[in-house]
């Protein structure tokens, strides 16, 4: 079986924007407040070197490139940074970034922030958070604006206080070809400590297929993924055990940059004024955010990674979906979500229609809706995770 995956948050916001793109994170980006107020993981509380750093990934024609200029926002205010000290000023949220390089897969140096502090705060910050870059690349002497973003989810911690996240232990989730690879930690936060005591199991999972299980203290859950495993992109997902009993869930994408079929998407913002079109979004990260009244209609299919409008046949299509807090409310195996209805459910999506892109139609699409009310019923996301099979 070919089975390619892909990704796409949903955001509620009030005066949000869309964008599109991708923006890679070293680390999950999720945090938790305990029962104590403290906020888990502990980012502040860790060397530099191992706080989240986010840098985006261009690519032309299968290159990696680095874009002309950039502006990063936090929560779409434009961040500022001190040229000396490289931490940023704004009076709301100083200190909490440093701007720097980060040289990803290809060998090219890219502009890149680490989050130097905790952005989850009891009694202060209990939203989710977005954090977008903008710019122009230059691609065959003609400058192209792109724009990316990431959600950071902060809920409250259930009543295990346990949370569960992810690490790309090379610091990139891209793989050229089926010899490459990338490593993966697996990391069970108990306490703002930054450390679960005694021994715990990982269930590891490619696109949903159980990979392996590892056992042991967080510093034996890692796990290698080649490119011989990876079709386009993989959700590597991580399922915590304590005692037999799940308590955490995490995941993460892995994309092959040398595969040319591609998960390719594209949607629509309907409002009550009639539907904004949207445009193609190759790779990864797509994300719409949306206000009171909207819904979202996102259309998927498979294509060539140079032609995206060049689509191929036969492919069906399934997700699985997650409140801002992890929990499933979207799975292809409906037993998983009996207890979850109404304006929650994210429902599986309707394969075998068309699309209309820019004025071309494209067949053999998966289509799926979701609403203003679904997202702020699970918490003001909704993590959906696309898989196309044949």
């Amino acid at each position: 079986m070919a089975a390619i995956s892909n990704r796409f948050i949903v955001t509620a916001l009030t005066d949000g924007q869309s964008v599109t793109g991708e923006l890679v994170a070293t680390r999950s980006l999720w945090q938790a407040i305990d029962s104590g107020g403290n906020p888990i993981p502990n980012w502040a509380g860790e060397e530099e070197g191992k706080r989240p750093k986010l840098y985006p990934l261009l690519q032309t024609g299968g290159q990696v490139v680095a874009p002309k200029s950039v502006q990063w926002k936090y929560n779409n205010e434009v961040i500022s940074f001190n040229p000396t000290t490289h931490l940023n000023t704004n009076d709301s949220f100083a200190g909490t970034f440093k701007e720097t390089t980060y040289t990803p897969s290809g060998g090219v140096s890219v502009p890149a922030i680490i989050i130097m502090k905790n952005l989850a705060s009891s009694g202060g910050n209990e939203d989710n958070d977005t954090i977008s870059i903008s710019g122009t690349v230059s691609v065959n002497d003609t400058d192209l604006a792109f724009e990316a973003m990431q959600g950071v989810r902060i809920t409250k911690a259930g009543e295990s206080d346990s949370v569960g996240e992810l690490i790309l232990v090379d610091g990139h989730n891209q793989l050229d070809g089926d010899g490459d690879s990338v490593r993966i930690q697996a990391l069970l936060h108990t306490s703002s400590s930054n450390a679960a005591t005694g021994n715990y199991t990982v269930d590891w999972y490619l696109n949903g297929v159980k990979k392996t299980t590892t056992t042991g203290t967080n510093d034996n859950h890692i796990i290698t993924v080649t490119g011989a495993e990876v079709t386009d992109y993989v959700v590597v997902e991580a399922r915590f055990n304590v005692n037999s009993t799940q308590v955490a869930t995490a995941f993460i994408g892995i994309d092959d940059i040398g595969d040319q079929d591609q998960m390719q998407m594209a949607y629509t913002v309907y409002a009550t004024s009639g539907a904004v079109p949207g445009s193609i979004i190759q790779n990864n990260t797509t994300a719409a955010v949306l206000k009171p009244g909207q819904s979202v209609l996102y259309g998927f299919w498979i294509g060539k990674k140079d032609d995206p409008l060049d689509y191929s046949t036969g492919w069906s299509y399934a997700i699985r979906a997650y409140s801002a807090d992890n929990k499933l409310v979207g799975s292809p195996t409906a037993s998983e979500i009996t207890d979850v209805s109404g304006d929650r459910r994210i429902d599986q999506p309707t394969n075998n229609t068309s699309f209309n892109v820019g004025g071309t139609t494209i067949g053999n699409v998966g289509t799926m809706p979701i609403s203003y009310g679904q997202c702020v019923n699970n918490g003001g996301q909704v993590s959906v995770f696309v898989y196309a099979s044949k």
